[in-house]
């Protein structure tokens, strides 16, 4: 504090108790310029001081950017991871059922083609009936059909391996039946099939002879077209 004197009298606590005197202008600005440089570090240790009370807050730790994690893509099944198609298991073979055993007609393969049955015909010879089985008088299938005039017959027989020279008891051929009766069609299949057009019979008459005994004249013609001789002409020939 300052008095009428002229002395500032200063807080024993901060300045130990001195008297200043002021007497002067250079002692008083020094005092206050000391004053003042006392009293600003003085609030400034007292400021100091407080903030050093104070507990510091710790610095938040820096945080590292973390890396960007690669998304795993997902893990696709491979080929063999994925499940095979199932095979359908094979059933047990079933074993085949034979076919039913066809069996000849109760009708006889002659009295099926005297009747014209081809499909009994055809079912004989599918079950082993010779081609060339005789009937009581000695004549074969092909004889039969040549006697009935039945020209389909005649033709499946043939293609089924029927002699067409083969004779019955009398000696009668196929073709001598066929030129007899009339039956030009079957006549000229059995021609064409390799018929002996002047076989003889016992007697020695020829097919020629049998067509001319029937007047059968196309079939006259159609014999001597293919070297068809009489009994008397061969004979004539051989001496």
């Amino acid at each position: 504090m300052v008095d009428e004197t002229g002395l500032i009298h200063a807080d024993a606590a901060c300045w130990g108790k001195r008297v200043i005197d002021w007497s002067s202008a250079d002692d008083y600005r020094g005092a206050a310029f000391r004053f003042m440089k006392k009293s600003l570090i003085s609030i400034a240790a007292a400021m100091l001081l407080a903030g050093c009370g104070k507990p510091q807050q710790s610095a938040a730790p820096e945080t590292t950017p973390s890396e960007p994690v690669a998304e795993v893509p997902a893990q696709q099944p491979s080929p063999a991871a994925e499940s095979a198609p199932v095979e359908p298991v094979a059933e047990a073979a079933q074993p085949e059922t034979p076919p039913a055993k066809l069996e000849a007609p109760d009708i006889s393969i002659h009295e099926a083609i005297k009747e014209g049955d081809i499909q009994a015909v055809q079912q004989h010879l599918a079950t082993g009936t010779d081609v060339n089985t005789k009937n009581e008088r000695g004549g074969t299938a092909l004889y039969s059909a040549a006697v009935a005039g039945h020209n389909e017959i005649a033709e499946l027989l043939i293609n089924k391996g029927a002699d067409v020279n083969v004779k019955n008891k009398g000696s009668f051929t196929p073709l001598h039946e066929g030129a007899y009766n009339g039956h030009k069609e079957i006549v000229e299949l059995l021609i064409t099939s390799g018929a002996d057009v002047n076989a003889m019979k016992i007697d020695g008459m020829t097919p020629l002879d049998m067509a001319a005994f029937g007047n059968h004249n196309e079939i006259i013609d159609l014999l001597r077209k293919h070297g068809g001789k009489t009994a008397e002409e061969l004979k004539a020939e051989r001496k």
